[in-house]
């Protein structure tokens, strides 16, 4: 489903604010759009974010758009 519906997004973030700065060629528009805010939660609630750091999201309260949304 992922690869041939295109059911992903990618996009670049700014570290600050959590700001769309760039989105793949690929991909549902929705998913791009919504991401921003699950970014801005991880750094609202991250105690320090350094480099390599990796965060898991998949909670639709905190911008997803159902439960089976995951964000790296």
């Amino acid at each position: 489903m992922i690869a041939e519906a295109n059911d992903r997004a990618d996009g670049i973030y700014d570290l600050d604010t959590g700001r769309l700065i760039s989105q793949g060629e690929f991909g549902l528009p929705v998913f791009v759009g919504t991401m921003q805010f699950s970014t801005r939660a991880v750094i609202e609630r991250a105690k320090s974010i350094a480099p390599g750091d990796v965060f898991i999201v998949n909670d639709p309260y905190l911008g997803g758009t159902h439960l089976m949304d995951v964000r790296f």
